[in-house]
């Protein structure tokens, strides 16, 4: 069985259900304003039972929650000739994680990294090994492929791979069109470091956004604060603490653009210069072709450089029972939800994946990820993992395991510090 890689990076995008989401608009002004996830000032409008949510804590002076460690950024521009350029970054010595975004000037070429090598001309990624004409597909990382005009590399990808060397490293880049073939092209590049004297813990700093719908509703507000603390738990396990490090809210409609297909209002909402957050949006949908999505990532690994894909998006309507209200059983699905499409946009694939008819297509490349040959088999061995491509609630809640090389993805991630 083979899949085009493209396609498989789409579907490893989202996590989903098998229903359809709805429908609605995106329009509208951008301008976002604080909210308050304890706000309570706007009446019920009866979108969201409470449930167990927490309730809003006694107004008081909030603790700031801060991480220190922000990763630093340097900006270029290359010119992609023949479908070929060379990017030269200089790694300090320290530097634990590097990210390299590289964003074409045309929104409809594609472009993906060839390889990777090291200072001393040690070849450490080759698109190559992951690119084979049958049998399933290793999406160790989406950077080797051309899935959109912005390309993001994390390296390392995991504890797999050996530690930064300081030198000058060399990333090789192709541009291309959509039907393969090579293109010219100019390509913004920004390569983000950041120093860590532990990398087995860390914090990420996150910036929720709410649709105006889902801000001027208490009940929703305290129903996504719920989820978060549950997120946040998920991820803890793993050595990395999320960090809500603002609430805002913003003119997006109930449905907000899905991050695959690529927003200007989310490069805006992106531009946070502050910690280089990543941001979390929340509407009551997501506008797209794709029925029944929960959440979606903007990549795998996501940018932290501003872009068009540059979010994660969050449908709370999806989560919700029959009545379109959220229990606090729905609550847990939605920040199991949370976590897996953060673990997507820090780097983490899903442990196998599906096509429409179950048979398995694809695995993530992490040794300590069993593989599976048939979807009852996975369901046995992956089915209480965080990043399965499917929700398995039950009665003892929502997947939220993770192996110990996926917990080395999400501390190595170059926004995590």
């Amino acid at each position: 069985m083979s899949i085009s890689t493209r396609t498989l990076v789409a579907l490893l995008l989202s996590a989903s259900v098998a229903c359809d989401g709805g429908s609605g608009s995106n329009g509208g002004d951008r301008t976002s304003r604080p909210v308050s996830l304890d706000d309570t000032g706007a009446a019920d409008t009866g979108g969201a039972d409470t449930g167990s949510a927490p309730e809003p804590e006694p107004e008081g002076e909030e603790e700031e929650r801060t991480c220190g460690g922000s990763p630093v950024s340097v900006r270029s521009v290359v010119d992609v000739e023949d479908g070929f350029a060379a990017v030269t970054v200089h790694v300090d010595e320290g530097t634990r994680s590097l990210q390299l975004v590289s964003e074409a000037d045309d929104s409809d070429l594609y472009v993906m990294v060839e390889r990777v090598y090291d200072p001393s001309g040690e070849v450490v990624l080759d698109y190559t090994d992951f690119h084979h004409s049958s049998g399933p597909f290793e999406l160790y990382t989406a950077a080797v492929v051309p899935w959109k005009s912005t390309n993001v590399l994390n390296w390392p990808v995991s504890a797999e791979d050996a530690p930064l060397a300081p030198g000058d490293w060399t990333v090789t880049l192709y541009a291309m069109e959509a039907d393969g073939q090579w293109a010219d092209a100019t390509v913004a590049v920004e390569a983000w470091q950041v120093s860590d004297d532990d990398p087995s813990a860390g914090c990420v700093p996150v910036r929720v956004v709410l649709s105006s719908d889902v801000a001027g509703d208490p009940a929703l507000v305290r129903a996504v604060e719920g989820a978060w603390d549950v997120a946040a738990d998920i991820w803890a396990a793993a050595g990395v603490e999320l960090i809500l490090a603002e609430t805002v809210e913003s003119a997006l409609g109930r449905e907000v653009p899905a991050p695959s297909d690529g927003s200007e209002a989310y490069r805006s909402l992106s531009a946070v210069e502050e910690e280089a957050m990543l941001t979390l949006v929340v509407g009551e949908g997501i506008d797209s072709d794709t029925a029944g999505l929960l959440g979606q990532s903007g990549g795998i690994p996501g940018s932290l450089s501003a872009s068009p894909h540059a979010v994660v998006a969050l449908g709370w309507l999806m989560h919700a029972g029959s009545d379109g209200q959220l229990s606090g059983d729905e609550i847990d699905m939605m920040g199991a939800t949370i976590a897996h499409e953060l673990g997507h946009y820090a780097g983490l694939a899903h442990p196998v994946q599906f096509d429409e008819h179950y048979d398995v297509v694809g695995f993530d490349g992490l040794p300590d990820t069993e593989e599976c040959g048939d979807v009852h088999a996975c369901m046995d061995v992956l089915s209480d993992n965080l990043m399965f491509p499917y929700m398995t609630c039950g009665g003892s809640g929502c997947q939220d395991d993770l192996s110990d090389d996926q917990a080395s993805v999400l501390n190595l991630f170059t926004g995590t510090r």
